[in-house]
């Protein structure tokens, strides 16, 4: 399941207790604020005299965790010279600094981080530096964020409540017999869709996919911008140029993806077979010329060429359709090619081998 994580640290120290800490759902809203995907908040210990991670959250759960057991004393590293300096600092782009300039150069570039910011943060005695991280290279200066009062930025719009749980992506995948489920949800403020929930049959297929920026042009994007439900009949086939998750796509072995945009955001699922058309919601199939506003995506992997190719099975038309009974329903249902082709109500590897005659 694809969902946000903190990890909050607990003071050990004896005597006068710590002041309340910040939470989870503070840095939650600082992402929403600047479109950042994960956020530190780096507390001063004044027993250790020490910096130590108390609150952490990424939208996928997973982004940066490494970092989460890390301490830093003052002076020490980016997160100590900014607590030193009690200033703020960004590196836009940390592949284009040493490692003596961003310590955790490697591990960002593992997780696709290309901007880090940094700022001081003080309120009462809540003192430490609050650090996000973005895949993209958009911040030109530390972004504007008051950790402890973030509804008087009158340009940070509250996000919509997502329509789409993980327990509904399950459901997804289980339904249509998909590898995988995401939720991509249009953030306005910022102007991205961003990967917010997530499901898989084996917990790791296309989970790094939130570390991607979807950028214009992106099926994705396409999708949401011209609400239209779309058909990748082969995403492996797409030029990297348009997909950016082509590697990832063909490291999975993922082959036909289907998008289907909902009222805040895009369902994407995904699977290792060939599927051939997508239904719309009034059970009419999308028509050829609908599937090719993505300017033709993928070629001559067309979902009309009849199981052309020589790594095309002859297969029913699997599809899945979404109906949207209100916004908290939302549901995927197997719809069935033809009377000749029996479909199960959970779709099986079985659905996959020729229809009977």
């Amino acid at each position: 399941m694809l969902a946000g994580v903190a990890v909050n640290a607990v003071s050990r120290a004896r005597g006068k207790p710590r002041a309340e800490g910040v939470t989870s759902s503070q840095l939650r809203s600082a992402l929403d604020t600047t479109g950042a995907e994960y956020a530190i908040f780096w507390r001063w210990s004044s027993v250790a005299s020490v910096l130590k991670a108390e609150a952490w959250y990424a939208h996928d759960g997973t982004l940066m965790e490494p970092d989460v057991g890390r301490r830093y004393a003052h002076g020490q590293g980016d997160v100590g010279s900014v607590w030193a300096s009690k200033g703020t600092q960004l590196v836009r782009n940390v592949r284009a600094v040493d490692i003596k300039t961003f310590a955790r150069l490697q591990l960002a570039m593992y997780y696709r981080i290309k901007s880090v910011a940094f700022a001081h943060c003080q309120r009462g005695e809540i003192e430490g530096v609050l650090e996000l991280g973005s895949s993209k290279l958009d911040w030109t200066a530390v972004p504007a964020c008051d950790l402890f009062t973030p509804q008087v930025r009158a340009t940070a719009a509250k996000p919509h409540a997502l329509e789409v749980s993980g327990e509904l992506l399950q459901s997804v995948v289980e339904t249509s017999g998909a590898e995988y489920a995401i939720y991509w949800q249009n953030f306005g403020q910022v102007g991205e869709l961003k990967a917010v929930r997530f499901y898989a049959r084996d917990g790791t297929c296309m989970r790094r996919s939130q570390t991607f920026s979807i950028n214009k042009g992106d099926p994705i994007e396409q999708a949401w911008r011209l609400r239209t439900p779309t058909l990748l009949p082969d995403a492996s086939t797409l030029e990297i140029a348009i997909m950016g998750r082509l590697p990832l796509i063909k490291h999975h072995k993922i082959r036909s993806i289907a998008l289907h945009p909902l009222k805040h955001g895009v369902v994407e699922i995904g699977t290792t077979e060939l599927w051939r058309s997508i239904e719309r919601d009034d059970g009419s199939t999308a028509s050829r010329a609908d599937r090719d506003k993505c300017s033709d995506l993928n070629g001559d992997a067309s979902p009309d060429d009849g199981g052309a190719g020589p790594d095309r099975r002859a297969v029913p038309e699997i599809v899945a359709r979404m109906h949207m009974a209100d916004e908290a329903k939302v549901k995927f249902e197997p719809a069935l090619p033809s009377e000749a082709t029996t479909i199960e109500a959970r779709l099986t590897a079985s659905l996959l081998r020729p229809p009977s005659a």
